[in-house]
């Protein structure tokens, strides 16, 4: 499971921390869309070929996305 605790920490590090707030969602991408993710995420940039090929072949579906924003005073 990923974790964004040394982000936070570096962030902390150079910056006073004002706020913390959780953004969560999901949604439906088209084959296209998700193709186009799948070309632009790091996670998938070392996969081989043949993985790339089959995430390409996907008709698309729902994906999650949860990020934190971090609000900072110099």
């Amino acid at each position: 499971m990923y974790s964004n605790a040394a982000t936070i920490q570096r962030f902390a590090a150079s910056f006073s921390l004002i706020d913390c707030e959780r953004v969560a969602y999901s949604f439906r991408l088209d084959q296209p869309s998700l193709a186009a993710l799948v070309q632009m995420t790091p996670l998938t940039w070392g996969a081989a070929p043949q993985q790339l090929a089959q995430a390409h072949e996907l008709e698309g579906g729902e994906i999650s996305v949860e990020f934190t924003v971090l609000v900072g005073r110099k």
